[in-house]
């Protein structure tokens, strides 16, 4: 590889050349210099992208898995679905943002699963663990806290004049809106059939669940955006005897903050 590119940077250097006055010799040698120190940058950036690589490890945070597919294109042959909680290696960087799904921008990204390797959208993988099924909060934030030091937790009682109950206080290792999203609709146990509602739209949007198990008297998704820009997704359960809030927010440290309110009556 690195003699072709080689071959077409002197090529290249010779025709912006073409017309100089400089003699023969001491231009066909000051076009060698020229490529050998593109190709030297150009190893310098590969050897920085080989040292990403070896530790670009992500994981599957949509609920109903990933697909690994052929190619790195949407419609490609599926080699099979990757699912929830799935860890995957990166194994070519990209440079670009080309799509968006259900309103996430991404890329197809060339990754290893289980040894299968294939292209799949990078919108839906995270760069921490998710938690497990029915993990709590607080066991989730200590297991990833080494790797990640910014992410945290805290509990406090709810006031005195509200009903009894308890806040969870969660900060997530991300600035990002649906990787914030999807890690706490599994800690939080926001239905599945939400989908990210996405940064553009109105002021404020009131997403009703479909088909809510019975007894449900209330499981709506609010979003609140200024200028098409997120401000807060919050997500409120109500049954008898009992009742959830959930308000994801971006804190000024860059990083997303989820308050989690559980109270019974």
């Amino acid at each position: 590889m690195k003699k072709i590119f080689y071959l077409l940077l002197t090529s290249i250097l010779l025709i912006a050349c073409k017309n100089s006055n400089t003699p023969d010799n001491a231009l066909n040698e000051n076009v060698e210099e020229s490529a050998e120190e593109v190709l030297d940058e150009l190893d310098l950036i590969a050897q920085e992208q080989e040292k990403i690589l070896e530790n670009a490890y992500f994981y599957v945070m949509v609920p109903n898995g990933l697909s690994l597919r052929k190619l790195d294109q949407l419609d490609s042959e599926k080699i099979t679905t990757m699912p929830y909680g799935s860890k995957v290696k990166q194994t070519s960087a990209i440079y670009t943002v080309d799509m968006t799904v259900e309103n996430i921008p991404g890329s197809m990204m060339e990754i290893n699963y289980n040894g299968d390797v294939g292209y799949a959208f990078n919108g839906y993988l995270s760069a921490f663990p998710m938690p497990k099924k029915d993990e709590q909060p607080e066991d989730y934030i200590k297991s990833i806290k080494e790797q990640f030091p910014n992410a945290s937790f805290s509990q406090k009682d709810t006031p005195e004049d509200f009903h009894d109950g308890y806040i969870n206080e969660i900060t997530l290792p991300t600035s990002s809106w649906h990787e914030a999203f999807y890690t706490t609709m599994a800690l939080c146990h926001i239905p599945k059939s939400f989908g990210f509602p996405g940064l553009e739209g109105d002021d404020k949007e009131i997403i009703s669940e479909k088909n809510p198990e019975e007894g449900t008297w209330t499981s709506d998704l609010t979003i609140n955006r200024t200028n098409n820009s997120l401000e807060q997704i919050s997500y409120s359960y109500r049954t008898e005897g009992y009742g959830v809030n959930v308000a994801i927010t971006e804190g000024e440290d860059n990083l997303m903050h989820i308050e989690y309110l559980v109270f019974v009556d």
